[in-house]
């Protein structure tokens, strides 16, 4: 019996002395406290890896060392740099910013193909301050676009600030000096506002021109303005079927001022089931507007059409810069209302085309009593045609 004990006591003793005092667990082997390389390519330190395969469906957890500022990439146990992705509700997306956060414990794991953020859909980020970003024709759409770091394109600033939540914040946009392509609009959430801020005093030297599509395009988007922009779409077969210089559908509404419409192959504002406010300033006509992408119903410097509704505040002032062609000036079609007024109309001559157009229970508004010859053109409208009410 004594033989006994004392062999599981020797035993006991071997055992202790292959066993570490503290447990090992496997998950430990994928952890770095602290990552090294940068915000946007991130370099991971585990263990025993000797390919990227060996990676696949292993959760790897880390601390950034610093917050990413839009698409990043990640080098894990000494693997090439692989693009990182945020799950979406439209699949997986490459990250724009902000989703990995100095200190905060991130997970990542590699599907294969990328490596993909773990959580379902990433947390809609909310502003508690007015923000402000810029876009710039020397940018880099790979730049947090917070100045001098400004972004390419338009649309690359409006896919980023649609993440958020504005929290009834402001969201400012600076554009630089350049020419610029189209932008199609996204929504941004909690009621706050977005301004686009081009040269309020020159609009010319901020352009936005589209040759494929209307040039700015909203479907569903609010609280949202243009201050200092020239605007031109010159397609003869748009692929939004419209080719406007300014597009507004499903419950839009925007505001412009200082903008300057250039050439406008459908119309100058074409506003669906959407509201369009024209703000204090000028709103300048330089190009003419041939309305060929839908003709008939449109061709119009401004355009209301089935439940569309544009108004001017006071003060917007319209000029004419050079001699031009409407089709009209201005249009309301399918219950379309404009009260479209200025306090001055400059180069009145310059317009050749029809004053207005008012058909199908269509509503403008001029506040002057009826007279028919208050906006520029060279061909008379005609009132009371089809239900239209011209006051």
């Amino acid at each position: 019996m004594i033989n006994m004990k004392i062999a599981l006591l020797c035993f006991a003793i071997a055992v202790a002395a292959i066993v570490p005092a503290r447990a090992q667990f496997a998950a430990q082997q994928t952890w770095q406290a602290t990552t090294t390389g940068s915000a946007n390519a991130i370099v991971i330190a585990i263990p025993d890896v000797s390919s990227i395969a060996d990676l696949v469906g292993v959760p790897v957890r880390f601390l950034p060392s610093a917050t990413n500022t839009g698409p990043a990439t990640a080098a894990v146990g000494g693997t090439a740099a692989t693009a990182v992705k945020k799950a979406t509700q439209n699949g997986l997306a490459p990250l724009s910013g902000q989703e990995m956060v100095a200190g905060q414990v991130t997970k990542l794991i590699y599907d294969g193909t990328q490596y993909v953020l773990d959580n379902t859909i990433s947390p809609q980020p909310i502003l508690f301050t007015n923000t402000t970003y810029c876009v710039s024709a020397s940018g880099n759409d790979s730049n947090s676009g917070q100045s001098p770091n400004c972004w390419l394109t338009l649309q690359h600033a409006a896919n980023f600030i649609s993440q958020y939540n504005a929290n009834g914040f402001t969201i400012t946009i600076n554009v630089g000096t350049g020419t610029y392509a189209a932008v199609n609009l996204l929504p941004v959430g909690g009621n706050g506002f977005v301004n686009w801020i081009g040269n309020a005093s020159t609009p010319a030297n901020v352009i936005i021109s589209s040759s494929s599509t209307s040039s700015i395009t909203a479907i569903g988007v609010t609280g949202q303005s243009f201050n200092g922009f020239t605007l031109i779409a010159t397609s003869s077969s748009p692929a939004d079927g419209l080719g406007a210089c300014l597009s507004e559908t499903a419950q839009s509404s925007l505001t412009i001022k200082n903008i300057v419409f250039g050439t406008c192959y459908g119309d100058g504002a074409f506003v669906q089931q959407s509201n369009l406010n024209i703000g204090p300033g000028t709103v300048a006509s330089s190009g003419n507007i041939t309305g060929q992408s839908c003709n008939p119903g449109c061709g119009a410097l401004f355009d209301a059409n089935y439940g569309g509704f544009i108004s001017s505040n006071s003060g917007a002032t319209l000029t004419i810069n050079n001699a031009v062609t409407y089709v009209e000036t201005v249009e309301a079609r399918a219950a379309g209302f404009t009260s479209i007024v200025f306090s001055t109309i400059i180069n009145y001559p310059n317009v050749t085309g029809k004053r207005f157009e008012c058909t199908l229970n269509g509503v403008i508004e001029t506040l002057t009593g009826g007279n028919l010859n208050y906006y520029p053109g060279t061909v008379a409208g005609t009132p009371n045609q089809s239900g239209c009410q011209y006051n």
